[in-house]
């Protein structure tokens, strides 16, 4: 069920599809249900350009994709299955954290600025999700936006530095310099 007050653009979609999409959505607030609707959700992501907002904006749902992640359920499906499951996690996370990083451009805050570079920082511990962030990471992130916002935040200007070395070709470190094994 989405917020109230919120609107979520679906161009494109008819009004049968706009409905399956919303009862995925739904259905992913239920264990018995949420395993199919992620699959379902999964093979629409790339046609339902307004999916990562329509997840954000509707009741429980990231609350429902984190207890996804850490749920053992997740271990019971087959790897065939897993896969489109574990690309809609990334997808969204990789959506949702890009426009946190605008709206930081916009509104600086150091405190969540460290969240977003020590999670962009773990995701490139992984070679696939490396190889995404290689692509998208945000531009914000790459320049000197938010050097006044880390000029007394050493760990955060340490993490931001390893994250850019990390997305550059050859060996993969972790922030204290030991090379991660290749994954």
């Amino acid at each position: 069920m989405l917020a109230t007050g919120t609107t979520v653009t679906t161009a494109g979609l008819t009004q049968v599809d706009r409905d399956k999409i919303y009862q995925w959505i739904n259905e992913l607030s239920s264990p018995e249900t949420r395993e199919n609707a992620l699959l379902e959700l999964s093979k629409k992501r790339e046609s339902v350009t307004d999916l990562a907002p329509m997840l954000w904006h509707s009741c429980g749902t990231i609350a429902a994709l984190l207890q996804v992640r850490r749920n053992h359920f997740m271990l019971n499906l087959t790897r065939n299955k897993l896969r489109p499951v574990l690309r809609l996690l990334f997808f969204v996370l990789f959506v949702l954290q890009g426009k946190m990083v605008l709206q930081l451009s916009k509104e600086p805050s150091a405190r969540l600025l460290k969240h977003v570079v020590r999670c962009y920082l773990r995701l490139s511990d992984n070679s696939r999700a490396r190889e995404a962030l290689r692509q998208c990471l945000p531009d914000q992130l790459k320049d000197t936006t938010f050097a006044q916002v880390l000029k007394d935040d050493s760990t955060t200007k340490r993490w931001l530095a390893q994250l850019v070395k990390n997305l550059q070709e050859g060996q993969v470190t972790d922030p204290r310099g030991i090379p991660l094994p290749p994954q």
